[in-house]
């Protein structure tokens, strides 16, 4: 923000009235030749060169009307072409990709080499410790629900193997 004293060197400068003041002086020392030429001009001449560059200026702004159209005009046939190429090709596309749905439904899941089939698993939960003998009771007990579950229409559970203890002491 500009401080108190450049705003009053600003206004206090007198740079621009005397820029002003040559204007006028100027002005008033040529414009008595200025006036003479126009007195001493034709009005006919001038009145001719007036309409003839109104005609040259109306020639040409005919011109470039007439481009500006067919420009436009131009503009809006590769627009039309492009949108029509565009339909094509998205019509294309997705006749190609209804084919291949169809072919995919036909074939089944087992067609697709990168399908991978998912297994559901029941989540293991440890209570108590098993003592020996009675780890084979506990999968008896596990494939027995997993092939109750297999009646039922659910895929069968995926084989449970519980981890092996060491029977090595561990010295402390």
């Amino acid at each position: 923000m500009p401080s108190t004293d450049e705003i009053r060197k600003t206004i206090t400068d007198p740079t621009p009235l005397y820029f002003a003041a040559g204007v006028i002086e100027k002005v008033r020392t040529e414009a008595p030749e200025r006036i003479a030429k126009i007195r001493s001009t034709d009005p006919k001449i001038v009145q001719e060169r007036v309409q003839g560059a109104l005609a040259t200026l109306d020639a040409d702004l005919k011109k470039l009307r007439e481009q500006a159209q067919h420009l436009a005009l131009q503009g809006i046939g590769y627009a039309a072409e492009a949108a029509v190429k565009a339909k094509e090709g998205y019509d294309s596309l997705a006749e190609q990709g209804k084919v291949a749905v169809e072919g995919w439904r036909a074939k089944g899941d087992d067609a697709d080499p990168t399908y991978e089939a998912t297994i559901e698993r029941e989540p293991v939960t440890v209570t108590e410790p098993v003592a020996e003998g009675e780890g084979a009771k506990a999968e008896d007990k596990a494939e027995s629900k997993a092939e109750a579950k297999g009646a039922a229409g659910r895929k069968p559970a995926a084989r449970k193997t519980t981890a092996r203890r060491s029977t090595a002491k561990s010295e402390d």
